[in-house]
């Protein structure tokens, strides 16, 4: 028994040592792909600028193939759950700031306060102000009838009646949608408050701010004469002064009077104060400047509001404090007596008052136990759960629908309006509205302000309903199969439900409509994407109209994990240019480059402190520059990848990665994340880029505003230029000092230095002379019914193309000092003029550009015709005819072309050399040479094209230049330079000042920013060794075994994905002599371990055994 029982453990010791060996196989790494995706079940068809929008239901895209797979969305009105984080209420509408730092206004818009561009379009629901999308509104303020916000950009935007001034934009014009509040020259508005008739604010200078109707209540000297005032005007500080060092902290605007608090502890008012309502020692009816209120002794008013013939103050005692008109109660003393000095208000529960808001006759107020109240108002409800209609003592508010959810109460925020309106916020950021005059009905107690959603519930494609959808639950958006349709215009009719959200839920159907859209069966191209072998799925299928020489969109970036992305290629290996016209079907395959990190060793001791050495992957190879160019001492190169790339200089940030460091190697610019970018254009020391998002970018140096996002601050990092809402950018051109842009809507903008009119704002520089610079982007004054095609810029002027052939310029183009001849003198007294206008006699009938450049003084088109034509000055030989010539031409010329070559593209010229791509694969370069930068002579001017020295065996894909240098992309998938290197712009850290021989472009570097080994980061940032090209760290001590490192590297300066590698942590034995037991780790370790753990256990086993046995014999024997 004995025996069988020892063999019977043994066996069991080596089964499980044989499962616990093959299970040891998880030690080891694998490199397993991941599973490929399910594609989409749809195929998507898009077009390029094709969806339509009605009544905030979009239909994307409104053209597809007859007679093939498409699909189209559609979009419903956005429906989220409103929050707010401000409330202010007018005189029959109130307004909400949410959270997202968006304007919603709802009640009634008699004079356009709603700010949506509608008037007298009332809404019982919340709808959006038109502030312009890329502001994020800060602050918010609504009047008798009308509205003040600021803006995350420093402005102060305003819409609304504006029949006395009161939206301060300089007219007594209304305003439907937002116009901006003209502002002091250097001052920002920090805080603002609307009155019924004026305004008020208090800048950055802190000096108060008033405009509107002035009966006394604006403040400023000479007032009361019942005059209009529309724009800001410095409110007087005389006693205020008295105290050294004060200043306004806050303001408010009643009816016909003003308060602002001081920072010296008291309260000043000025305005009308027939009922007493400023609370001042006068007893003038009328008081025209700033005098101090008479506050209790002891205490200061932290809050203070004006309302129409009363005033509410909070105090820093925790109490409230009224005074002026008491006909309703509005004081809350218990009695009806007009009061003249600040007066205690009855009790609110013992508790600390909060919040306060003074309305018509009304009075409200928020404590800290989260309770509210109202007191006054003889005509409209208190809003308390008796539906009183007057009190002369403090009620609180009906709290009904707030406790109908947990934990919520009054505490965010309280405001009463003009007619009786009120509207509250509790903790959560519901709004909750009563009184008078909203949601088109009187409400006696507080109901929240209603939020709905749209709901789809069918669609027609002309009389075939949408049968194949999938429906976005957060968004109701449809994304519908388009039936199959024979060519033709068809409509498309949506039938939709809005729904009130309730209490609980959306649940209750207030309304059945139907929307009509037009959708257009074509005959066209499809283009389809591959992910080529990468998991996940593929982009949508584009599809565009035969015909209209239409590009498609740039996809999002696909992502493989241990794979660059270099492009997307197209069958014959070339990578695509999203700017390209498709011209037929095909398909484009993601092209990838994996990459690998080593290190060496695997393994180390428990103690750590050994060396690890990393091996870098070589960098990337396949990406290609799609696009380059050159500023006046940096380069910018537009990867096949989406991505932008610069070297050279950044005095002015203009390389766009975050610093203002010179690199000599290519970084990657600071994009938003998940952008690409399909154009770019240079200037001297700024950039501007096409966004695949739809936006156009900036970067670089903006001391006139060129950057276009409304300052005149270097940028270091991209910015988007604030493009007028509904236009978007389809070509963009940086100039020396300025930007030009052509809109979605085929108007040219501009925005930038203006010192000669080259902004094209249409003012006569003798009586109206132009603002010296504009940071926005305005329309330059072109005809109105002209379709500007094509935009370029110089340095001091501005060029369009039109549909109809005709050529526009404005600013100053001939006439540069040191350059006018005789000759000139007739053009140059046309000169410098901010109009468009037509000098340049148009190119040949039927003749359509395809590229227009600009340089000082010439312009040069590129036409469908196969010639190149110029005008201006050949200051610098660009008209390529043999001869340099300072005389200005206005009539476009042939750009000498070798004989039976066509020029397919040619490079930006503000340096005064060009450069061109022929269609016999060779490149051809002419013009200035002062730095070599054409590498073809020892001449400083080349007069006629001469062909560019290539590398061996190389043709050039794409071309730039700069100010004093040229840059090109080889076939060979190496980027190459040229000239002056005075700031690192050849990119090749071993040349020196000047690179007179073409040299390539320095790769992408791989830098390495940190590692761990598990959670345990290493004490030093890892070092290069620049001998191996490898990086070396120390490894921290760790428990054995097996554990991940993560490599966190960069690329061209960019953050890339962290990369992991296992590492194994050894134990290290006492000297075992000649045994080779030292070091044991991984599955050797774990191995002998299980091995010695199962030999004691049944050693045990065994010897338990014999122990019981003999003790039972023993017991026997007893």
């Amino acid at each position: 028994m004995h025996s069988k029982r020892s063999a019977t453990a043994i066996f069991i010791s080596m089964l499980v040592l044989a499962i616990v060996i093959g299970s040891l196989t998880f030690l080891s790494p694998t490199n397993a792909k991941p599973l490929q995706q399910a594609p989409s079940h749809f195929s998507a068809f898009s077009t390029v600028n094709s969806s339509q929008t009605i009544e905030g239901f979009t239909l994307s895209p409104t053209q597809g193939p007859a007679n093939k797979e498409a699909t189209a969305s559609l979009t419903p009105p956005e429906s989220k759950v409103l929050i707010f984080s401000q409330i202010s209420a007018g005189r029959d509408f109130n307004l909400g700031l949410s959270v997202d730092g968006y304007v919603y206004a709802w009640g009634h818009n008699y004079d356009g306060q709603f700010g949506n561009g509608t008037v007298n379009a009332d809404s019982m629901f919340p709808v959006r102000v038109k502030t312009p999308e890329s502001v994020r509104i800060t602050q918010i303020s609504a009047g008798y009838q009308h509205g003040l916000a600021i803006g995350d950009d420093g402005n102060v935007y305003t819409w609304g009646k504006n029949s006395f001034g009161q939206l301060g934009d300089g007219t007594t014009s209304n305003q439907i949608e937002p116009v901006l509040v003209q502002k002091p020259k250097g001052v920002q508005f920090t805080q603002i408050s609307a009155g019924d008739y004026h305004s008020l604010a208090i800048g950055n200078d802190k000096h108060a701010y008033a405009w509107g109707l002035d009966m006394g209540q604006l403040g400023i000297p000479n007032g009361n004469s019942e005059k209009v005032v529309p724009i800001p005007t410095r409110v007087d500080q005389t006693l205020l002064d008295s105290t050294p060092g004060s200043e306004y902290i806050s303001v408010s605007a009643g009816s016909l009077h003003s308060f602002a608090l001081g920072s010296d502890g008291h309260s000043y008012a000025w305005g009308s104060n027939s009922y007493g309502q400023l609370g001042v020692d006068s007893t003038s009816t009328k008081i025209i400047l700033p005098e101090r209120v008479r506050i209790p002794h002891g205490i200061y008013f932290t809050q203070i509001s004006a309302g129409r013939l009363h005033s509410l103050a909070l105090g820093s005692d925790g109490h409230a404090y009224a005074w002026g008109r008491n006909n309703a109660g509005q004081v809350g003393d218990g009695t009806a007596d007009n009061k003249k000095v600040p007066t205690r208000v009855g009790e609110t529960d013992n508790s600390r008052t909060t919040y306060i808001s003074a309305g018509n006759n009304v009075s409200l107020a928020i404590n800290d136990s989260g309770h509210a109240y109202a007191w006054g108002t003889p005509n409209w409800n208190l809003g308390d759960s008796a539906e009183s209609k007057s009190s002369k003592l403090p009620l609180r508010i009906d709290e009904a629908r707030l406790n109908s959810r947990q934990d919520r109460k009054y505490d965010r925020g309280i405001s009463a309006g003009a007619w009786g309106n009120c509207i509250i916020l509790d903790n959560a950021g519901h709004a909750y509205s009563w009184g008078n005059r909203i949601q088109d009905s009187n409400r006696s107690i507080p109901q929240e302000v209603s939020t709905y959603k749209y709901e789809i519930r069918s669609v027609k494609f002309d009389t075939q309903a949408v049968q194949d959808k999938s429906i976005d639950q957060s968004s109701g958006k449809w994304n519908m199969q388009v039936p199959l349709h024979k060519a033709a215009i068809v409509d498309v009719q949506a039938q939709y439900d809005v729904i009130i959200k309730s209490a609980q839920d959306y649940d209750i159907s207030i309304k059945n409509d139907s929307i009509t859209f037009r959708y257009e069966y074509k005959d066209g191209f499809t283009v389809h994407f591959d992910l080529g072998g990468a998991p996940g799925t593929p982009p949508p299928d584009q599809y565009v109209d035969a015909g209209g020489m239409q590009h498609i969109q740039l996809p999002d970036m696909p992502v493989w994990t241990k794979h660059w992305f270099n492009g997307w290629v197209q069958d014959n290996g070339k990578f695509w240019d999203f700017n390209k016209p498709v011209t037929d079907s095909f398909t484009l395959t993601a092209q990838w480059e994996p990459y690998k990190f080593k290190l060496t060793p695997e393994a180390g001791p428990t103690v750590g402190g050994n060396t690890v050495v990393i091996t870098p992957p070589d960098s990337p190879k396949g990406i290609h520059y799609l696009q380059l160019a050159g500023g006046q001492r940096h380069s910018v190169a537009l990867g096949s990848d989406g991505h932008i790339y610069t070297w050279g200089n950044n005095s002015f940030g203009q390389l766009g990665n975050g610093t203002q460091v010179d690199s000599k190697v290519p970084v990657r610019v600071k994009a938003p994340k998940g952008v690409l970018f399909t154009k770019i254009s240079v200037g001297d020391s700024h950039n501007l880029a096409l966004g695949n998002d739809g936006h156009t970018y900036a970067w670089g140096w903006n001391s006139f505003g060129q950057i276009g996002d409304g300052s005149t601050t270097h940028k270091n990092a991209l910015v988007r230029v604030k493009v007028p809402e509904g236009v978007r950018f389809t070509q963009i051109h940086a100039a020396s000092y300025h930007s030009i842009a052509l809109g979605s809507d085929g108007k040219a903008y501009t925005w930038g230095q203006n010192s000669f009119g080259q902004l094209g704002d249409g003012k006569d520089h003798n009586s109206e002379p132009s603002t010296p610079k504009n940071p926005l982007p305005a329309p330059a004054k072109t005809p109105d019914d002209v379709q500007i095609t094509n935009v370029s810029a110089g340095m001091t002027h501005s060029v369009a193309t039109s549909s109809d052939g005709h050529i526009y310029h404005w600013g100053n183009w001939l006439c540069l000092t040191g350059v006018i001849t005789d000759d000139d003198k007739s053009q140059c007294s046309k000169f410098p003029t901010s109009t468009p206008s037509r000098i340049v006699e148009n190119l040949p009938a039927g003749v359509q550009v395809i590229q227009l450049k600009s340089g000082m003084r010439v312009d040069i088109a590129l036409c469908d015709d196969g010639h190149t034509y110029a005008w201006g000055k050949n200051y610098n030989g660009e008209f390529a005819n043999g001869t340099r010539n300072i005389h200005s031409i206005t009539n476009p010329v042939r750009v000498g072309q070798p004989d039976g070559v066509h020029f397919a593209t040619i490079s930006d010229i503000a340096g005064g050399q060009v450069l061109a791509l022929g269609d016999d694969g060779h490149t051809y370069a002419w013009g200035r040479n002062v730095e070599g930068q054409l590498g073809s002579s020892n001449k400083e001017y080349v007069v006629s094209p001469v062909r560019f020295k290539t590398p061996d065996g190389l043709h050039f894909t794409s071309i730039g230049t700069g100010n004093s240098h040229t840059l090109a992309f080889g076939s060979n998938g190496h980027a190459y330079a040229l000239g002056s290197n005075s700031h690192r712009q050849i990119g090749n850290s071993d040349i020196g000042k000047q690179a007179k021989e073409i040299v390539e472009v320095n790769p992408l570097k791989i830098s390495l920013n940190g590692m761990r080994f598990d959670k345990i980061a290493v004490a030093t940032k890892p070092k290069r060794d620049d001998t191996e090209e490898v990086w070396k760290v120390t490894a921290p001590a760790h428990d054995s075994g097996k554990v991940q490192t993560t490599i966190q590297w960069t690329l061209g300066g960019a953050e890339q994905e962290d990369y992991e590698l296992p590492y194994f942590y050894y134990f290290v034995l006492p000297d075992a002599g000649a045994i080779p037991f030292q070091k044991l780790y991984g599955g050797t370790l774990a191995l002998l371990s299980v091995i010695a753990a199962l030999t004691w256990a049944s050693y045990g086993t065994i010897r338990n055994y014999r122990t019981k046995g003999r003790h039972k014999r023993n017991i026997s024997t007893t």
